[in-house]
């Protein structure tokens, strides 16, 4: 049997400490072969405190009032579910979880899946969206990353703590945001007046454009395209689905399908744009949607003709991506969004600049084709493949209230605005706020981003000098 990757299913929940005393579990997840487990479910039983481990299998929870009697509960797909009591850990800074596989047997599957095929059990989960998720008010408390690369070298750093307020799925009323908490590294771009232009062009706040993500929502959407495959009637209709394999999770089977749209490559002005893999994750016994992930690839253009507008396709690490996924939680029998990761290119750098130019060129000589040898911007040599920026995004869901719970909604006053990006914010830095906020979702670059960041000036100074 197939092999799959383990479902990128996450149960992460926490609670701000004032003065408890914080207890922190270190370890490293493997499976039965020594290798890294990614993004395994990591959490106290029974309760909302919760991480993931990163894509080495690493993970950092911090556990607040949780006596020892608790249990430690590891889940992956594809693995058995780990419990361990809290009194039993004896290295808290080192504890090494081994999660043994658990098949679906061949049997199951026929029996499960018998008079099923993708393109049904997806309909059937589009149909039970009404059951699984809300359609009443609720509020999600959460914490937002954002880093920014150039070419190797990390340029900022941005952290934020938010409350979001939302009326209920597929309503057309957006969610209102409060921003709670704010600490940002200093600004290493060195962005020239084309690349500033970019960076302007388009005023969004980038922590509320990451619900644009939840693809089951959609915010009444009718439409559903390769670039943003809302979870509708329309999806269900203009993508292709294949059940690739089924899994267990938390004793659950899951169906894993991947989807494509109909025509796997799509024509749009000339430019062509292929769906890479993408799928969906939808337990078997509820038809409950519980993870997305999206990946594409356009490929770049070098002809055009007289009617079409010139390549301004951009990459990461040499070609052109982008990565879109997000996880949902269950919470009082229904889900909510969980985790949304975001990796892309950026608009402007030489890839955008030099596409532009060289285009004009070829107009102006009459050629078929893109040159990008004479492209130069300001005097200085334009380098397709260098002076690229690219983006990392997580938003980590660590509270929800549904409408059963109390909880203050956001006043007006605290609204954050939909044009201005988070770090355009000044918020006084806490150091007390940050070191008890349960923050530790880890990902494989920010170690790498707080070392290079921090090589002039200590990230602490560069927090406090930018909250003033």
């Amino acid at each position: 049997m197939k092999k799959i990757l383990p479902l990128v299913l996450l149960f992460f929940s926490s609670l701000v400490p004032t003065s408890a005393q914080i207890n922190v579990i270190k370890g490293q997840i493997l499976d039965e072969d020594n290798n890294p487990v990614s993004y395994a479910n990591i959490g106290i039983a029974n309760t909302q405190i919760g991480t993931a481990s990163n894509e080495q299998g690493y993970f950092e929870l911090i556990i607040s009032q949780a006596p020892d009697s608790s249990e430690l509960q590891v889940s992956a797909i594809s693995h058995k579910t780990y419990k361990v009591r809290l009194s039993q850990i004896s290295d808290h800074n080192n504890l090494i979880i081994k999660l043994e596989y658990h098949y679906v047997q061949m049997k199951e599957v026929e029996v499960n899946a018998r008079d099923e095929n993708a393109k049904n059990i997806v309909r059937k989960a589009l149909n039970a969206r009404s059951v699984n998720y809300t359609n009443k008010k609720y509020q999600l408390k959460g914490f937002y990353r954002e880093l920014i690369r150039n070419d190797k070298e990390y340029v900022t750093l941005t952290e934020a703590a938010f409350t979001a307020d939302d009326k209920g799925y597929h309503k057309r009323d957006e969610k209102s945001f409060r921003l709670d908490a704010l600490r940002k590294s200093d600004d290493l771009r060195e962005m020239d007046s084309l690349d500033i232009h970019y960076d302007t062009l388009v005023r969004h706040n980038d922590l509320m454009s990451m619900f644009n993500r939840d693809y089951i929502d959609a915010k009444g959407s009718q439409w559903s395209f390769f670039i943003f495959p809302y979870f509708n009637e329309s999806m269900v209709e203009n993508f292709d689905f294949l059940l690739d394999s089924m899994a267990y999770y938390d004793n659950h089977l899951v169906y894993c399908i991947s989807f494509f749209y109909n025509h796997k490559t799509v024509e749009l002005n000339s430019v062509k744009k292929v769906m890479e893999y993408s799928q969906m994750f939808i337990r078997t016994d509820d038809y409950a949607l519980i993870e997305m992930t999206r990946s594409s690839a356009p490929k770049e253009v070098t002809k055009t003709d007289k009617d079409v507008k010139g390549n301004v396709s951009y990459t990461v690490d040499g070609r052109n991506y982008g990565k879109l996924s997000i996880k949902y939680k269950q919470y009082h029998g229904k889900w909510y969004p969980h985790l949304i990761t975001s990796h892309s290119s950026m608009t402007g750098g030489d890839r955008q600049k030099a596409s532009r130019i060289a285009y004009e060129q070829m107009r102006a000589s009459g050629s078929t084709e893109l040159d990008f040898t004479n492209t130069e911007y300001n005097g200085r040599k334009l380098d397709p493949d260098k002076n690229n920026y690219y983006k990392y995004r997580q938003l980590l869901i660590t509270q929800v209230f549904d409408h059963r719970d109390k909880y203050q909604k956001i006043r007006r006053s605290e609204l954050m605005q939909e044009n201005k990006n988070v770090r355009n914010y000044h918020m006084p830095y806490n150091p007390r706020f940050w070191k008890d906020f349960n923050k530790t979702l880890m990902n494989s670059y920010l170690k790498a981003a707080q070392r290079q960041l921090q090589k002039n000036i200590p990230l602490e100074e560069q927090f406090k000098k930018n909250g003033q």
